[in-house]
């Protein structure tokens, strides 16, 4: 059967050779990182019930409300996103439990109920340091740039984690230029301004 098999085929024949000729051999175990889940709703034509937020009316109300995280919050934050000349003004909240139609109507005076969006986000790893992290380089050729995440996670680290497995890359693809390179005194001016 050839009906857009040749691809699997092709995958099946490679043996030990791997993915773009690369002998994977052992790979590095990745410790287990679990996930902060946090719900996103986004409602359409929306507007804040200032009773909720014990006001009396909406000019007394912030854009944005933020709280601590505990087991009593509704929500973690509620924020205007846009406020639409077609569809009115589009929130989004933050909870850690996915939003009922009791909480959102304690929590908004009206709201297009046929314009609610809600979904499970898996946000960012748990924050858990410990002596524990993934390696940059699970096995020659292949690197894993979210190492760090369970300790810090952030776009800057992201940022900085990507720069590192770039150079990681660059050595493993040119060998010789590692070897033939001086001796790091510390890192320029310029790299330690980015740090």
């Amino acid at each position: 059967n050839n009906n857009n098999n040749s691809g699997d085929r092709e995958c099946s024949n490679r043996g030990d050779e791997g993915l773009f000729g690369l002998s994977l051999g052992a790979v590095a175990a990745l410790p287990h990182r679990p996930m902060q889940h946090t719900h996103v709703t986004i409602l359409q034509g929306a507007q804040l019930d200032p009773a909720y937020f014990h006001r009396q009316t909406l000019s007394e109300l912030s854009s944005v409300f933020l709280t601590m995280e505990h087991p009593a919050a509704e929500f973690n934050s509620v924020g205007m996103l846009l406020n639409t000349t077609a569809h009115g003004p589009v929130y989004k909240v933050f909870s850690r439990q996915p939003l009922t139609s009791a909480v959102l109507d304690r929590i908004f005076a009206s709201y297009n109920r046929s314009a609610v969006f809600q979904w499970d986000w898996a946000a960012y790893p748990v924050l858990i340091p410990g002596p524990a992290f993934a390696p940059f380089a699970l096995s020659p050729g292949v690197f894993y740039v979210n190492g760090v995440e369970s300790a810090a996670s952030a776009l800057e680290i992201s940022a900085l984690a990507g720069k590192n497995v770039a150079r990681l890359v660059s050595d493993f693809l040119q060998p010789s230029a590692v070897k033939a390179s001086p001796p790091s005194t510390g890192g320029s001016a310029e790299e330690k301004d980015e740090l």
